[in-house]
């Protein structure tokens, strides 16, 4: 049987959310293995780490779109972990982004 503790750490710490770290800055958590961040500039954003999946991606995404409709204007990777790198292309979505 699992420990308690250990259950409850995971509900709570791993809960789906969006958070705002800093005005314009925001991360998303609980979506997949990793976090993924986006920063909202004048005329577009800045994701970093786009993370393991698609699926992953989209949902991110769609909580990103919440906050702003603003494109994407560049995608910034940690390092080249498949949980970093692999939901890239919805949020380029079929655009050339540096």
């Amino acid at each position: 049987m699992p420990n308690a503790a250990l259950l409850h750490h995971t509900a709570t710490q791993f809960e789906k959310a969006v958070i705002e770290i800093s005005p314009g800055v925001w991360t998303a958590v609980g979506y997949a293995a990793s976090t993924q961040h986006m920063i909202e500039g004048a005329e577009s954003v800045t994701i970093i780490d786009t993370s393991e999946s698609t699926a992953a991606a989209e949902n991110v995404l769609a909580e990103f779109r919440r906050i702003t409709d603003k494109p994407v204007g560049r995608i910034i990777y940690t390092h080249s972990h498949r949980d970093h790198i692999s939901g890239a292309s919805v949020f380029s979505a079929g655009r050339d982004i540096p």
